[in-house]
């Protein structure tokens, strides 16, 4: 780490992470793949930390589902969970930051396209993970590293139907804060009567919070649900109320 081509180099990747390292040797580290470290005849890789990062990984998702998604039952935060740390997921966010451009691979895994092979991408995402946590010593900072680059896949998943009841969702919801149950109501039909496409919205206290369209009128009433947990959500966040 005494060359100062590769520390100005992890300094400028220092800046896609939004966090600044005191020990910028864990950052390399996290960068290094297996094949660069044996054609350099180094004894680091960022093989450990990938697999701390992935049991990190694992607990901040689930923490933050547990605590902003009250109404998920078990078999739904798992569900999340298990689409969020998947590899395409963890791939998509690691190109996001441009961490293709920092790994540092051997000469035969680059050229056969290492740097943008997903299971790599993946793995250094995690690796950078472990490695904020173990810079900081809390996990606070690997915690917002986290949250600020995969929620919004958070989000994109919950909006679809995968699996997921987002009007038992809802209604859970409104109970809990509301004392009353959602209404859905039918905007309007488009299309001719053997092909009609469903608009519906749902209401919490007569207040409309979404809308849906389908084809079929309960896909419909899911979609608006979805949408109507999504936007009062986004409102709790910014520490407002949502039916005010």
């Amino acid at each position: 780490m005494d060359d100062f081509i590769k520390r100005t180099t992890l300094q400028t990747f220092e800046r896609n992470l939004n966090y600044k390292f005191n020990n910028i040797s864990l950052l390399n580290e996290a960068l290094t793949h297996a094949s660069f470290a044996n054609e350099h005849k180094i004894d680091y890789d960022y093989e450990r930390l990938e697999v701390l990062g992935d049991s990190l990984l694992g607990f901040i998702i689930v923490d933050f589902l547990f605590n902003s998604y009250p109404e998920l039952r078990e078999g739904e935060i798992s569900k999340i969970k298990s689409f969020v740390v998947s590899e395409p997921v963890l791939a998509k966010a690691s190109a996001k930051i441009n961490a293709s451009e920092f790994i540092q691979l051997g000469r035969g895994e680059e050229q056969n396209g290492g740097k943008n092979k997903p299971s790599i991408l993946a793995d250094v995402f995690e690796a950078i993970v472990s490695a904020i946590y173990l810079d900081s010593k809390k996990i606070e900072f690997a915690y917002e590293f986290v949250i600020h680059n995969l929620h919004p896949e958070i989000i994109k998943f919950t909006q679809k139907d995968e699996g997921i009841n987002h009007k038992s969702v809802l209604q859970e919801y409104s109970l809990k804060n509301y004392g009353v149950k959602p209404s859905y109501r039918l905007i309007k039909t488009l299309g001719p009567e053997h092909d009609k496409t469903f608009i519906m919205a749902v209401e919490i206290n007569e207040v409309q919070l979404g809308t849906g369209m389908a084809k079929v009128r309960k896909e419909a009433e899911q979609i608006s649900a979805a949408n109507a947990y999504k936007h009062i959500m986004e409102i709790e966040n910014e520490d407002k109320q949502p039916l005010k």
